[in-house]
């Protein structure tokens, strides 16, 4: 049963780590809209500097992982190290195989999707630990 429980929770923070990625590429990029978080940043270093997304996500999230476990130890780095680098990961690769895919122009529609999208897949990456 331990071990179910541990599957169940990595394919918790795997999915949600792809739902993420997909919101962001469907639905946040197309409409430009910006979020919190590191990957608000990444757009505004995207959209000002022309520096890859994936790229600044997946340097911002090393760093913040590094401070976070010289601060709050060994077990809070290695419960985020996964997402750490699976999120660009998964974004990078959706990035190559959607292209241009563009669900919907609807400016409303972007941001209540992407705001569902978001919420959804956070919430399963918290609950899977």
């Amino acid at each position: 049963m331990r071990n179910r429980n541990k599957y169940l929770s990595l394919l918790m923070v795997i999915g949600g780590n792809m739902l993420y990625a997909l919101t962001v590429k469907l639905f946040l990029l197309p409409a430009n809209l910006i979020s919190s978080g590191t990957n608000g940043i990444a757009l505004v270093m995207n959209h000002y500097l022309h520096i890859p997304m994936t790229l600044f996500i997946f340097l911002f999230n090393t760093l913040m992982l590094s401070v976070g476990w010289m601060v709050l130890g060994r077990k809070f780095a290695m419960t985020t190290v996964l997402s750490s680098i699976l999120y660009p990961l998964l974004l990078e690769l959706f990035n190559r195989i959607l292209g241009d895919v563009v669900i919907t122009e609807n400016l409303l529609l972007n941001t209540v999707f992407a705001g569902l999208g978001l919420g959804v897949s956070l919430g399963m990456v918290l609950r899977g630990g």
